[in-house]
């Protein structure tokens, strides 16, 4: 296998393989028509050192030659709606002659057409919830891997519908694109604000004080260690989501207010 350079929210080999692997389980248990899935596929360009894609859907009979599906595999703290992410990814496809494509980081998987003639980020889009993995080296974990099996096989089957043309990429009407977006950035944003909660709760005894009777005051049982690993993610992802109603109000008042 062809090892790739380091950078901007990279998934070790590793983790991507086990992705591969089950992309592949899922193809043979559900009778897919792909062929299967490859990671680390590598692109000839202009550019003097070769791109990879992380992962490619080959169709069934026509592997390296007849690519279905082109995934971009980010870590869980990155934004599959990223807008740079979405070019780099539409561009491998454009490569490899894919109709269509993905962005993911591993929480939520993000499905593009790449023949849709309007800007990339007006295109009709599905939206994939496919685990809750915090960290790419999670995927190690049994029960992890079962949650990420069971999100790839429903993105799976519902993408065989729209490939084989039964179904359309859906056209999400304005808010409902939204929420998705906003449960996105919910998703990504959650799990380093987690680990910097952690951190200062080890760290700073003030800190663990006023975070524990906060927790009281919620009606909840309060922490005691890091091994709470839930309930620190679940106080992260609701300032997350109070800091975005705050801005949203304060968005609203800028606009109707002089």
């Amino acid at each position: 296998m062809i090892m790739k350079m380091s950078s901007f929210g990279y998934v070790e080999n590793s983790v991507r393989q086990i992705i591969v692997e089950i992309i592949n389980e899922i193809i043979k248990e559900e009778n897919l028509p792909f062929e299967r899935a490859d990671s680390d596929v590598k692109l000839e360009g202009p550019k003097k050192s070769p791109n990879f894609a992380d992962i490619v859907l080959w169709k069934k009979g026509g592997v390296l030659q007849q690519a279905a599906l082109v995934i971009e595999l980010k870590q869980p703290m990155y934004n599959p709606l990223d807008e740079e992410i979405v070019e780099k990814t539409f561009l491998y496809a454009a490569i490899l002659g894919a109709p269509y494509f993905a962005t993911s980081n591993m929480q939520n998987i993000v499905l593009f057409s790449s023949s849709e003639n309007v800007p990339l980020m007006d295109r009709r889009k599905g939206f994939y919830k496919i685990s809750s993995i915090a960290r790419p080296s999670d995927l190690r974990r049994e029960d992890v891997k079962k949650e990420m099996k069971n999100g790839l096989r429903n993105f799976l089957l519902k993408f065989t519908e729209i490939y084989s043309g039964k179904q359309v990429l859906p056209t999400i009407p304005v808010d409902e694109f939204f929420v998705y977006t906003l449960r996105t950035l919910v998703d990504s944003l959650s799990t380093p604000l987690t680990d910097a909660i952690i951190k200062a709760f080890n760290t700073d005894a003030v800190f663990k004080r006023g975070f524990q009777n906060w927790f009281v005051e919620q009606g909840w049982t309060p922490p005691l260690n890091e091994r709470y690993y839930d309930d620190f993610n679940r106080s992260a992802r609701q300032y997350l989501y109070l800091l975005a109603n705050k801005l949203m109000f304060y968005l609203v008042l800028k606009t109707h207010v002089p």
